[in-house]
C-alpha cells in the first residue's frame, strides 16, 4: 500500500484549471468556498502545531543566541514570538478538511504552513470565520 500525498498547490496551479474536487492544497480556492476553515481555540497541546507554524513564517521562538547575533551581522532583525501562555491564549487555530494549516494572533496576525501559502488564505478571509 502506498502512502497518499495530496498534490501541492503549485502542482494544482500547473493544470491551469479547478477541477472542483475540493483538493486540499486547492490554489482556485474552490475548497474553501465548499468547506470552509474551521476554527479552533488553543489548548495547551497545541504549542508544537503553533511553533510549526512560527518557524515556517521564519519567527524565532526561542532566545536563540546564535541565529540572533547571524541575524544581527547581516543587517537584519529577526522577528521573535513569545510562546507565553497569555500570547497564545489569543492563538485560534486554523484547519481545512482535518488538516492543522496555521493559526491567528490576536485577530491581525496569521501565520499559515508553508504547504498552504499559495490558497488565497488571507487575514480578511480568516476573520469571517472567527
Amino acid at each position: 500500500m502506498t502512502d497518499y500525498k495530496p498534490m501541492s498547490a503549485q502542482e494544482l496551479l500547473a493544470r491551469k484549471r479547478c477541477c472542483k474536487s475540493s483538493c486540499l492544497h486547492c490554489p482556485y480556492g474552490h475548497t474553501i468556498k465548499t468547506l470552509g476553515l474551521e476554527v479552533k481555540p488553543y489548548q495547551s497541546e497545541d504549542k508544537e502545531l503553533i511553533n510549526t507554524a512560527l518557524v515556517d513564517n521564519g519567527v524565532n521562538t526561542q532566545s536563540d543566541f546564535t541565529a540572533n547575533l547571524l541575524a544581527e551581522n547581516l543587517g537584519e532583525k529577526l522577528k521573535k514570538f513569545d510562546l507565553s501562555a497569555l500570547n497564545l491564549s489569543h492563538c485560534r487555530l486554523l484547519f481545512l478538511k482535518d488538516h492543522y494549516i496555521g493559526f491567528v494572533f490576536k485577530e491581525d496576525e496569521l501565520y499559515l504552513l508553508d504547504d498552504f501559502k499559495f490558497q488565497k488564505i488571507t487575514l480578511d478571509l480568516v476573520k469571517e470565520y472567527l
